[in-house]
């Protein structure tokens, strides 16, 4: 009896040491985490706890439930293009695509782990034949559908606006630049032009998925560079400082190699 008891006590003993180790471990990595990751461009929303508490008291609904069990609850589709950016935040629109980029790797790949939240919605969509294929939070876009620029659409307010499309996939060679496949500037003037030619995606074959991003950017003032004819231009954190970009929306697709 007092070898059961000597033994119970030693294993308590060892599992509480194994939960302080894994508590510290725990602790460790979520500062880890916290100091690698950084929101340098814009705030985090505040529209989190309004969320939270609009969702509560639908699930606390009665009656709610009721027409959703006898299939006679009704929910209106939001219009996302006609959405203004103030509609399309109190949406969670910026929260959505904050999340499929982390869940994409988008910050880590191509913005060296540095977060953004997409405070601007802007539509961004391939024409094939009639048909308008939209680039939306990681969707699949077939190759042959991209050969030609892409239209953009956004409200332009009082402001310069750059549209780069890169991939963090496309440098092989060089990981730490970006592949740069269009980096449109000047946006709103009659003085519009191209640093970069739209180059269609090019995905290896045998490489599987490439993702494919179009970062909406905020001008500090007008750009007056001559074009470029390197597709690599640095790190996206270059390609930002050079220019005096803040970056302000996103969306992003995918696409692989095809005969």
């Amino acid at each position: 009896m007092q070898r059961t008891s000597a033994f119970s006590q030693l294993a308590r003993v060892v599992w509480a040491r194994r939960a302080t180790c894994f508590s510290v471990r725990l602790s460790s990595s979520s500062r880890t985490s916290q100091s690698n990751s950084s929101s340098v461009y814009l705030p985090r929303p505040t529209q989190r706890a309004d969320r939270l508490d609009a969702f509560h008291q639908r699930k606390g609904d009665n009656e709610l439930e009721k027409l959703s069990r006898a299939l006679q609850l009704e929910v209106d589709e939001p219009n996302l293009v006609q959405m203004s950016d103030e509609d399309w935040q109190e949406y969670g629109g910026c929260a959505r695509v904050h999340n499929m980029a982390r869940y994409y790797s988008i910050y880590d790949h191509l913005f060296n782990n540095k977060e953004f939240f997409p405070s601007k919605k802007f539509s961004v969509q391939y024409k094939s034949d009639d048909n308008l294929i939209s680039v939306h939070r990681g969707n699949v876009v077939e190759l042959s559908k991209t050969s030609n620029p892409p239209l953009i659409d956004f409200d332009h307010d009082d402001g310069l606006y750059s549209v780069i499309m890169a991939s963090p996939d496309g440098n092989v060679l060089q990981g730490t630049d970006s592949c740069v496949h269009w980096f449109l500037c000047n946006s709103k003037t009659n003085s519009e032009a191209s640093i970069v030619s739209y180059n269609p995606p090019s995905p290896a074959e045998g490489n599987g998925f490439y993702r494919y991003v179009f970062i909406l950017c905020k001008q500090a003032g007008q750009i007056t560079s001559d074009e470029l004819s390197a597709k690599s231009l640095g790190s996206m954190s270059d390609i930002m400082t050079k220019y005096s970009l803040k970056p302000v929306g996103l969306s992003f697709f995918q696409s692989t190699y095809t005969l």
